[in-house]
């Protein structure tokens, strides 16, 4: 899981662009039992904000989206980093991780909502 409070979107406004590690990449890109997926949560830009808890739940401000390196073409080897685009419609929600969690018991693949 990564964070931002500063959001880059590509010129449609359809991706989140995000650097990440070439070699993390790699790893995610690796076909295995376990997917691998990139969380990254966009956080507010106050620190004061990014969480909200009482003694029966934690909120977490702002959004969560989702990324797989499954199908994604993968960096040059002389790459230390790769800049990804996480599509906008890979949002976190409850009926998205209900998705994801059937996929993975049914030993599929979790792919990006392009």
């Amino acid at each position: 899981m990564k964070c931002t409070s500063k959001p880059e979107y590509d010129g449609s406004k359809e991706h989140i662009l995000f650097s990440m590690d070439s070699d993390l990449f790699r790893t995610m890109h690796e076909p295995g039992s376990t997917p691998m997926l990139l969380f990254l949560h966009i956080l507010p830009e106050s620190p004061e904000e990014w969480v909200v808890q009482d003694n029966k739940k934690i909120i977490l401000k702002e959004t969560t989206f989702w990324y797989s390196a499954i199908n994604q073409n993968e960096p040059p080897s002389d790459n230390k980093s790769i800049r990804i685009k996480i599509p906008v419609n890979n949002m976190v929600t409850k009926d998205s991780l209900y998705q994801m969690f059937c996929k993975v018991s049914r030993k599929e693949d979790i792919i990006n909502e392009d």
